[in-house]
């Protein structure tokens, strides 16, 4: 949100409450076919976004 940083957590959920970026802050970017992308945290998972919006 609005000046906050997006936190992966390792039981896979997510936060996006954190004031200063850390490891769990950061996510790495794979290039993918047909220019698309994955974001991986530094937990091994990846950022999903589902049609419902989940």
């Amino acid at each position: 949100m609005h000046g906050k940083f997006l936190s992966a957590q390792p039981d896979g959920s997510a936060q996006w409450n954190r004031d200063v970026a850390s490891a769990w802050e950061y996510f790495h970017i794979e290039e993918r076919p047909g220019g698309k992308i994955t974001l991986k945290s530094s937990h091994g998972k990846y950022v999903s976004a589902q049609a419902d919006g989940s």
